[in-house]
């Protein structure tokens, strides 16, 4: 079985970061976006779209990940929102609860509408 591989690919819409992911959100994955996020926080960026389309897999660690950083994010007047989440990932998200903590939405536009 191949390692699990994730990238994180930056971008800014304004106030708003957007992270594209691609790959699989693992145990092993999971520090490394951990890090990114808190870097992100830590510099004042608390207002977070996750791109997701490319996501294949999210582990329990990767939602803990984002779990997290939502509180981190909301006591600091952000928010992590996800679009394009696919219909799998989504499933583990509702079975951990976690699409009742996070808003999902079908695009960036939609995503960044919901900020305003």
């Amino acid at each position: 079985m191949a390692a699990a591989n994730l990238s994180i690919k930056e971008s800014n819409q304004g106030a708003i970061t957007i992270l594209t992911l691609n790959g699989e959100l693992d145990a092993k994955t999971a520090p490394e976006f951990r890090a990114k996020l808190d870097s992100l926080a830590s510099a004042g960026k608390v207002k977070i779209i996750c791109d997701c389309k490319d996501l294949s897999y999210v582990a329990s660690a990767g939602i803990g990940v984002m779990n997290a950083i939502q509180k981190t994010l909301v006591s600091h007047s952000g928010e992590l929102i996800l679009i394009a989440v696919k219909k799998e990932i989504r499933d583990t998200m509702d079975l951990m609860y976690f699409t009742k903590k996070v808003r999902l939405f079908g695009s960036i536009e939609e995503a960044s509408a919901a900020f305003k």
